[in-house]
């Protein structure tokens, strides 16, 4: 299960830049999710709808139009929109069937519309649950059609893997072992919205 483990092990890696995001400094000794102004240009922290007692499809449409919305007007130096669009998000395992339903919803999913396609089908390319996610409250998304993503993984040394057997113990001992480096790259590829509603 080591092999296993290890490309696990990529994952919860990255998994712990996004949930410790908002302590958690960018190269720009900011807090990666951040709304302070003057230091960066963009406010990449924001402020939710979904609920964690009932979330709801209108609320998690709510926030998809919010994070996009938000991330396509973050300016560069030269104060000029850059057009970044998210079309990945992630969160809590439990909305997991919520964004689904949206993905894959020909109608509109909310109900807001009888008869009406879904207006946001073709927003979402993808949800990831993250399984050591605590807080309903908090949404997450990822511009990932660039060359640069959100989240830095650097392979140092491949993973090597070994059996050693030991006949006179009568063992077969598994070894596998690899290293590598993770961190943020740039904000503007990531938005982090937070929900007071509970």
């Amino acid at each position: 299960m080591l092999a296993v483990r290890y490309l696990q092990h990529i994952g919860q890696q990255i998994e712990n830049l996004v949930l410790n995001g908002t302590t958690n400094l960018a190269f720009d000794g900011v807090a990666f999710f951040s709304d302070v102004s003057g230091v960066r240009l963009i406010d990449n922290l924001g402020t939710g709808t979904i609920g964690a007692a009932a979330p709801t499809a209108a609320q998690v449409e709510a926030d998809i139009d919010t994070m996009r919305m938000t991330v396509m007007q973050f300016k560069d130096s030269k104060n000029v929109a850059i057009g970044l669009v998210p079309m990945v998000f992630a969160g809590h395992p439990k909305l997991e069937r919520l964004f689904r339903t949206i993905m894959n919803s020909t109608g509109d999913p909310a109900g807001a519309h009888a008869g009406v396609s879904n207006p946001v089908r073709d927003m979402i390319r993808d949800y990831i649950s993250l399984p050591n996610a605590t807080d309903l409250n908090d949404v997450y998304g990822f511009v990932v059609d660039m060359p640069v993503k959100p989240f830095i993984y650097q392979n140092r040394q491949p993973l090597n893997q070994e059996l050693v057997r030991q006949p006179l113990n009568r063992k077969l001992i598994f070894k596998a072992d690899y290293r590598a480096g993770y961190g943020y790259s740039l904000p503007h590829l990531a938005i982090k919205l937070v929900s007071a509603i509970s």
